[in-house]
């Protein structure tokens, strides 16, 4: 399947919408048996580092399968498809999913190591970082849970010994106490978040702010073999199809953006998700401004 087909397929799956009735379980385990079906026959990519992750989420996805928990095994298995056909898959974020209020301090300081480790060990420790990653979003969804204490500990404990083996343990954290809700800080991670108003692709000053940053940073990487990844999003409120347009346009105005200020297009990369991939988890129809965005990753 080509790169192209796979997010198609993704988006096709997500499309789904299953209530908690019988057939609403039953068309999620579907929805779960094709994409983890369809991860077991995918290539693995020469990247180390998705390679391992490929593999990873597809344990994860096989065991929550087994433990008929569909939501959570399509979760694992649509990060899957995504590693094995070479597009970058971003650790969980805790919006993602419904936490005990009193583990979100901890949540946020573990993100926040694992994030500053990525800079150095993509390259160097390609396989112990993918570990963290899938054991981060392992820990995330069983503290969602919340009931399974031997499984929080064991996902934990996973996610720990592999940021020991990077040095994730003793990395410093430089805050960039300035930073606006518009902008990632660079020391988590070579990434931005623009927000976009209701049914609006237009950018705001705020947001041209926030992406002269990412310029900077793109062309102070340019002779490093620089790749950019935009990613469109919107809320649930509204039509799916016209919200997976919404989000194109989104991610192509800030692509146009980036051109303008003299960056390559073919460094960029863009992609539509609609509503499928909220920051903040909705019912249907929901406003909900953090999921009106577009995601910009450097590499």
């Amino acid at each position: 399947m080509s790169e192209s087909g796979i997010i198609h397929y993704l988006k096709q799956l997500h499309m789904v919408k299953c209530s908690f009735s019988l057939l609403g379980l039953l068309l999620l385990g579907a929805c779960t048996n094709a994409a983890l079906t369809e991860l077991k026959r995918a290539p693995l990519p020469d990247d180390p580092y998705r390679s391992e992750l490929s593999v990873l989420y597809l344990r994860l996805a096989e065991s929550e399968a087994g433990q008929y928990d569909w939501q959570s095994s399509q979760y694992f298995a649509d990060k899957g498809l995504l590693a094995s056909y070479g597009h970058e898959v971003t650790p969980a974020t805790p919006e993602e999913f419904f936490l005990p209020e009193h583990t979100r301090a901890d949540v946020d300081r573990a993100r926040e190591r694992l994030h500053a480790a990525m800079g150095k060990g993509r390259d160097a420790y390609p396989k112990a970082l993918a570990q963290a990653v899938a054991s981060y979003d392992c820990w995330l969804e069983q503290l969602e849970e919340n009931w399974q204490h031997d499984d929080i500990k064991a996902c934990h404990d996973a996610f720990e010994a592999a940021l020991s083996q990077i040095g994730g343990g003793k990395l410093a954290l430089q805050h960039d106490t300035t930073a606006s809700r518009d902008v990632i800080p660079a020391s988590l991670s070579d990434s931005y978040l623009v927000f976009f108003g209701w049914g609006a692709s237009e950018l705001s000053a705020g947001n041209q702010k926030t992406l002269d940053h990412a310029v900077a940073q793109i062309r102070a990487m340019l002779n490093e073999g620089v790749e950019v990844t935009i990613n469109g999003h919107t809320d649930s409120t509204g039509d799916e199809r016209e919200n997976m347009n919404l989000s194109l346009s989104r991610a192509k105005m800030v692509k146009a953006y980036l051109e303008q200020s003299g960056i390559p297009g073919k460094l960029l990369s863009i992609f539509a998700f609609g509503e499928s991939d909220p920051r903040v988890k909705t019912a249907d129809n929901t406003e909900e401004p953090a999921n009106r965005r577009v995601e910009l990753f450097i590499e």
